[in-house]
């Protein structure tokens, strides 16, 4: 529909995610996410590793699924795999992305060539079996985890690939049809439990290195994309987004809260004051912690001095019964998950700050013993 916006697309995987994407991507790109975005471009085009860890609910992985189909239609990339830490994480990946090509009508109008065939299955997957364009079969595969975009003559993405798996299914020699892949995206395969297993940990961290890494075969220059948040000391995410440890990975980590008021100023005692304030409201019946909100609104010029904030639209603005917005900054939506949830919650999840390693035992005590 528009050839224009689609070559300039090709050039700007930042413009592409938003024109294509804009029921995801709804406000605009913070300097972080841009950056993110850079990294990720850098090893689609040129092969290589490269390890993100950034807070949940962050972007990465919606960011990350946006530039497999930016690789697919624009032919940087040919097969897809995205490994996560289950197989039904797996299932939701290839259904989102057969979603959107499915259902998304701005890629519909520029890339026709690859979505009116898959729009024209009308959700029956077995048609694709015999479909044909121009009287040439389409060979599309458009069930399980495997799809097959459409072989259409002339088009970038004809007969790409994408599959998914769970990290502890069977990877290794991962092929379709005698293609193997040259994109690997690994979405947080590590679970709460398998962070905290040094057995699991180093079990997980060389499927990776040994099976993965060696996915593309010969004369391949394979990609491979870790997103992650570090949640335990000596984890996955922690070993692979340390340069020192891992410099292959050139592992980056994106805190929610880039700088924090020095201690004793009056930013950091003010915060203090909040975070008690919304407790103690919580606790006294009011359960948006309505206090601690107008304290913030009232102090704000000063509560906001000495913070740094890698993205500025991560708050909760829904508009509440009593007509105030639940949160009007990030600044003030961190210090909400400190007052509820706790620092270590919010250093691991948010700010990529693992917390110690436990010590793992079988729970055998003397007294069990005995």
């Amino acid at each position: 529909a528009n050839p224009r916006r689609r070559r300039k697309c090709g050039r700007d995987p930042s413009l592409f995610l938003q024109t294509y994407f804009p029921h995801i991507f709804t406000n605009p790109f913070s300097a972080d996410q841009t950056d993110m975005i850079a990294a990720v471009r850098s090893v689609l085009e040129f092969g290589g590793y490269r390890a993100e860890a950034a807070a949940r609910g962050g972007g990465k992985t919606s960011i990350a699924l946006g530039m497999s189909f930016w690789a697919h239609l624009y032919a940087l990339r040919k097969f897809i795999a995205i490994i996560a830490a289950t197989g039904p994480d797996a299932d939701r990946n290839t259904d989102n992305i057969r979603v959107e090509y499915e259902t998304n009508d701005p890629l519909a109008a520029d890339f026709p060539e690859v979505c009116i065939p898959i729009r024209a299955l009308e959700g029956a997957a077995q048609r694709a079996h015999l479909q044909t364009v121009a009287g040439r079969r389409t060979r599309m595969h458009w069930t399980g985890r495997y799809l097959a975009l459409p072989t259409i003559e002339g088009s970038a993405a004809s007969g790409a690939i994408i599959t998914s798996r769970g990290i502890a299914s069977a990877v290794r020699g991962l092929q379709y049809q005698g293609v193997r892949p040259d994109l690997v995206l690994i979405d947080d395969c590590e679970t709460r439990e398998s962070a905290r297993s040094p057995i699991e940990t180093t079990k997980r961290l060389e499927t990776i290195q040994r099976d993965i890494a060696a996915l593309g075969g010969p004369g391949i220059s394979i990609a491979i994309v870790y997103l992650c948040t570090v949640s335990h000391v000596d984890c996955i995410a922690d070993q692979l987004t340390d340069p020192k440890r891992k410099p292959a990975w050139r592992g980056r980590r994106r805190p929610l809260l880039s700088r924090e008021p020095e201690p004793d100023t009056d930013a950091a005692n003010l915060w203090t004051r909040y975070v008690d304030m919304r407790r103690e409201a919580m606790i006294a019946g009011d359960e948006e912690g309505r206090a601690a909100h107008h304290f913030y609104l009232e102090n704000r010029p000063v509560m906001d001095e000495g913070s740094i904030l890698s993205n500025p639209y991560r708050h909760d603005t829904t508009i509440l019964p009593d007509g105030t917005r639940k949160q009007v900054s990030t600044l003030q939506f961190c210090h909400d998950i400190i007052a509820d949830l706790g620092r270590e919650a919010f250093d691991t999840e948010y700010q990529q700050k693992a917390p110690d390693q436990d010590v793992e035992t079988v729970g055998l005590d003397s007294a069990r013993i005995l």
